[in-house]
């Protein structure tokens, strides 16, 4: 398997080792952090959850709400956060999750990539160079398995 893609953008490799040739792996996404309808309580509760059961963690876009005057109906004057505290908060789970070995990388979603594009700000490097994993495109291989994220949005 190519080290990079065909843009030249490098791919994360994990070799992931169980004793039970058991690798538990979820999809973590949609969070939209500093929403006025997030289930923070939920969000800690799979954090915790992934850590005390070892459950591996790919990170799937719309970690933060992002809104901004480009982003459709009120959200911009609704959310319960400021962009900087929703970043903040998002580097704390993730941290979290990182230094447990869980972290396996992270990838952006419309609510991320719509800010880059209106204000030239990328939440999802922020967010990945603060937690220490650098990159946000996610491949993930064995012998056997391959993994590939995208996050459907509008």
């Amino acid at each position: 398997m190519p080290d990079s893609t065909p843009l030249n953008i490098p791919l994360i490799r994990h070799k992931l080792v169980s004793k039970s040739n058991n690798i538990k792996i979820i999809g973590l996404g949609d969070m939209h952090l500093g929403s006025s309808t997030t289930d923070y309580k939920l969000i800690k509760r799979i954090v915790d959850y992934c850590i005390k059961n070892r459950v591996h963690v790919i990170g799937q876009g719309d970690y933060c709400e992002c809104a901004n005057k480009t982003s459709p109906g009120s959200s911009i004057w609704t959310q319960a956060m400021g962009p900087d505290d929703q970043v903040d908060y998002a580097v704390k789970l993730f941290k979290r999750l990182h230094r447990s070995g869980l972290l396996l990388g992270c990838h952006p979603g419309n609510h991320e990539q719509r800010t880059h594009k209106s204000v030239g700000i990328d939440a999802t490097k922020i967010i990945t160079d603060r937690v220490g994993l650098g990159t946000q495109l996610i491949t993930l291989s064995t012998k056997k398995y391959g993994i590939k994220c995208k996050h459907i949005g509008d």
